[in-house]
């Protein structure tokens, strides 16, 4: 039986833990820990950590809040088959555990899956990828690889790859994300291959430009994470063809009416071209 180790990053944030839990507790006869990466600076998890432990193997690392940093510690802490990264406000479809050990066990070729990914009511809310299921690759990576979606092998060829601590929340960089792509893609480069299917589902609430659901900052941030990502795997001709569609998606916008949607959509291509354009200095990862 694969054993899954799920590392969660959280920041400021309680009050969705308990349903993650109650999700990973329904995994009904699968081996699961959770390693929480707690970024808080003060003791805001321990009553829910508290609450959880009689039914779940929970294990806490203390850090400083940097999210690409916290998910380097969380993995050297795993003692897992499976590495898993859900974000601290999703949640899992019951059955998925037993779904993604399966399709491992049949598919030893692949060394990552990514899932599909659905808000409470059913509305894709990440990995909109126009096929239903296909091998990841670099045209695709963007729309395939949200990070709470992802499952990996825990082999020796992943354990020498690293989230860019550069990339991501609290880096210290203007690029708020970003870091899961550039993960997905380290190991695509080191010949780790991937399989994205969207019938396994991960669950978590809309926030992405056209449900309105984010700021101008982070529609900007977003986008320069997305561009230096490009910039740094060399994909010039993937980079162009998001700023098309960006500006395809405002000027739909404003056809229908939805004029904050649309102003979203241009801070996000502006993110795009200053991430991949302006040459922002990167300071050195952390050690």
């Amino acid at each position: 039986m694969a054993k899954f180790s799920l590392i969660l990053a959280t920041y400021d944030r309680v009050h969705t833990l308990p349903e993650l839990f109650e999700s990973v507790v329904a995994q009904t006869g699968e081996d699961v820990e959770c390693i929480v990466i707690d970024q808080n600076q003060d003791d805001r998890l321990q009553a829910v950590v508290d609450v959880w432990r009689p039914r779940l193997d929970i294990r806490v690392v203390r850090a400083t809040p940097q999210l690409s940093k916290a998910r380097n510690l969380g993995m050297a802490a795993a003692k897992g088959d499976i590495l898993v990264f859900p974000d601290d406000d999703c949640w899992y479809s019951p059955g998925l555990f037993k779904q993604i050990r399966e399709f491992f066990e049949q598919h030893p070729q692949y060394g990552f899956l990514g899932a599909g990914v659905t808000d409470k009511e059913g509305i894709p809310s990440g990995n909109r990828w126009i096929q239903a299921e296909c091998e990841i690759a670099p045209v695709n990576v963007f729309r395939t690889s949200a990070t709470h979606t992802l499952f990996f092998r825990n082999t020796p060829a992943l354990a020498a790859i690293r989230f860019d601590e550069r990339i991501g929340p609290n880096s210290g960089t203007p690029f708020a994300c970003g870091e899961d792509t550039d993960y997905v893609l380290q190991a695509m480069h080191a010949g780790i291959r991937g399989y994205f299917k969207r019938a396994f589902l991960v669950h978590h609430a809309r926030r992405d430009m056209l449900s309105g659901n984010v700021g101008e900052d982070r529609a900007v941030g977003y986008g320069r994470g997305m561009g230096h990502v490009m910039r740094k795997h060399k994909m010039r001709a993937l980079w162009a063809m998001f700023l098309l569609y960006d500006v395809a998606r405002a000027a739909i916008c404003r056809l229908t009416n939805r004029g904050n949607a649309a102003a979203l959509c241009l801070a996000h291509a502006r993110g795009v071209k200053e991430g991949y354009m302006a040459g922002y200095p990167v300071p050195e990862a952390a050690s």
